[in-house]
């Protein structure tokens, strides 16, 4: 059970740096699914963590299970931002502007 909360604290943590990055580099924004890919992989790669090995699951060779890993962080990572982007939505007591799909605005009130 502690393997899959490392994968979801890491998921996290790759959601977190990719903002970071967006942040410091706008453009960015266009390729943040491939960024937080790409960091997941990168960092799993780096510290060379199998959530298969944790969990006993045998692969044909040891990279695979890292790489695998690795998607799954990626996964979790988009996973965080909708839960998260849920719970912004559901503040209670505030009036704000968003954008609807059409591109005209308009007001939500809770």
């Amino acid at each position: 059970m502690y393997h899959f909360a490392v994968v979801a604290l890491f998921g996290l943590a790759i959601l977190k740096l990719a903002e970071l990055l967006v942040e410091l580099v706008p453009s960015l924004g266009r390729i943040r699914t491939l960024l937080t890919f790409a960091l997941a992989l990168a960092v799993t790669v780096t510290v060379d963590y199998s959530l298969f090995a944790g969990f006993g699951v045998e692969l044909r060779e040891s990279w695979m299970g890292t790489w695998a890993t690795g998607a799954v962080v990626g996964a979790l990572a988009g996973a965080w931002s909708a839960l998260l982007g849920w719970l912004d939505r559901g503040r209670i007591g505030t009036t704000e502007r968003r954008t609807g799909q059409d591109g005209g605005a308009r007001r939500i009130a809770a």
